[in-house]
């Protein structure tokens, strides 16, 4: 991104760790980050039919 990248998360093929009393993941947390920040954030299925 800071190279003038166009990057890209594909939402469904990233996790995390889960720990059993964590309220919510940081998943969930980071892909509205990622998205605003970053690149853009879609999933394996959309990705593959633009391919």
């Amino acid at each position: 991104m800071f190279r003038d990248y166009v990057c890209l998360l594909l939402e469904d093929c990233t996790e995390q760790p889960t720990f059993p009393h964590a309220p919510v993941g940081t998943h969930e947390a980071s892909v509205p980050t990622i998205q605003t920040m970053f690149g853009w954030v879609t999933n394996s299925a959309a990705f593959i039919a633009v391919l």
